[in-house]
């Protein structure tokens, strides 16, 4: 029960840190694509990182945050 409620809650946080992720990108003006070339990935992890569906090194997410203006705990708050 343990190891499932634990892939839960990852799950609602990827979800959450995906979300914040694709507003920030939005209100920057920035397409998917764009935001992935500035980070140097591909556009398709980007994607999956806005729907919850990839996880993210804290690294890669710290460049994300700061591509797009913000500090990394406006994306994991």
């Amino acid at each position: 029960m343990t190891a499932i409620l634990g892939t839960w809650r990852e799950s609602k946080l990827l979800i959450k840190i995906g979300r914040r992720v694709a507003a920030a990108r939005i209100d920057a003006g920035m397409t998917q694509a764009e935001l992935a070339d500035r980070a140097c990935i591909h556009r398709s992890s980007v994607a999956n990182l806005e729907r919850g569906n990839q996880e993210v090194a804290v690294t890669r997410l710290e460049l994300l945050a700061h591509i797009l203006g913000l500090e990394l705990a406006d994306l994991v708050r």
